[in-house]
């Protein structure tokens, strides 16, 4: 419901109509809709307490890394990050719950980098890349049908550019772009 409809969607009535239960039965489980909401966010964050759990069983930085990414695909991935953040823009208690969420994942990213061999400002920088490059994949994925490459086609060609360990990539560079 949450995917198709977006969070004004998730509603009472037609969340139990879904489910083929009463609403009595809802409010057995939930007090009131706030609370369902609540439940969603608190189910929200102890997945990506889970993802990283589950990731770090991995056994060297770069399959953890490899594993992180799997498991924040779409295929996997609920409640919907995509819904989840619109949700965030427009609700302050969730915004900042969203905010803690993503300093979470992008910490454990910098984490590996840096158990890579990565020096610390590339491996801030790069999990920071290597994040928000995996976001707008899922949010393209999210609305265009036309994209035909998997989560682990895209990894494979950001992975490389991310995981970079020569010399030269290990400490910041002084290039700059000029404006």
């Amino acid at each position: 419901m949450l995917a198709k409809k977006g969070i004004d969607g998730v509603r009472v009535e037609p969340l139990a109509r879904l489910l083929g239960v009463t609403k009595g039965s809802f409010y057995w489980h939930f007090r009131n809709r706030r609370d369902l909401l609540d439940a969603l966010v608190d189910l929200w964050e102890e997945e990506t307490t889970w993802l990283i759990a589950e990731a770090r069983q991995a056994d060297t930085p770069r399959m953890r890394l490899l594993r992180f990414f799997q498991l924040i695909s779409p295929e996997h991935n609920y409640p919907s990050d995509r819904e989840m953040f619109v949700w965030a823009r427009r609700t302050p208690q969730v915004k900042s719950r969203a905010n803690a969420i993503e300093l979470k994942r992008v910490a454990f990213i910098e984490e590996q980098l840096r158990h890579d061999g990565v020096s610390a400002p590339i491996a801030a920088r790069r999990a920071e890349i290597a994040y928000l490059a995996t976001l707008g994949w899922v949010e393209r994925r999210g609305r265009s049908e036309a994209m035909d490459d998997s989560l682990g086609e895209f990894a494979d060609h950001l992975f490389p550019l991310v995981l970079a360990t020569s010399e030269r990539n290990k400490t910041p560079s002084r290039t700059r772009v000029r404006k």
